[in-house]
């Protein structure tokens, strides 16, 4: 499985590539604790990619595509939307998705938005097994 990295860690401008072209989202009040983008060839509810924290060391860039393994998932309200997160680590590597993961993704997710007028809700990760049948679900709609 692959993703395409959007915004690398330590960064709070967020970007997204839609359609071929990079558009700027603005400044967040946060920076990603890990390089943020979306998993090709999927679709949430919302409309658009799933979206997939990559855990790791490794300093990625925008742009970048990178082999993956799942390790679980975050769910998350974004304005009354749901938009879960997969996380996930570069495949072959030992990074894991353990407490201290957990909280810098949680601590993200919960203040990326804080001034701005979007209403945010963490409600919790979960196993692989239900990151993958969030995947599947995905790749069906």
């Amino acid at each position: 499985m692959k993703a395409f990295i959007e915004n690398p860690a330590n960064t709070k401008l967020k970007k997204e590539f839609e359609k071929g072209k990079w558009i700027n989202r603005g400044s967040l009040s946060e920076e990603y604790p890990y390089p943020y983008g979306f998993i090709p060839d999927t679709l949430e509810e919302d409309g658009d990619p799933l979206d997939v924290f990559v855990i790791t060391d490794k300093p990625l860039t925008r742009g970048d595509v990178v082999d993956i393994e799942i390790l679980g998932c975050g769910i998350y309200v974004e304005d009354g939307k749901r938009d879960n997160k997969i996380i996930a680590r570069i495949k072959g590597t030992k990074n894991e998705f353990d407490s201290k993961n957990k909280s810098k993704i949680k601590f993200f997710l919960e203040n990326a938005f804080r001034g701005k007028s979007k209403k945010v809700k963490f409600s919790g990760f979960f196993d692989k097994k239900r990151a993958m049948k969030l995947i599947n679900t995905s790749r069906n709609l």
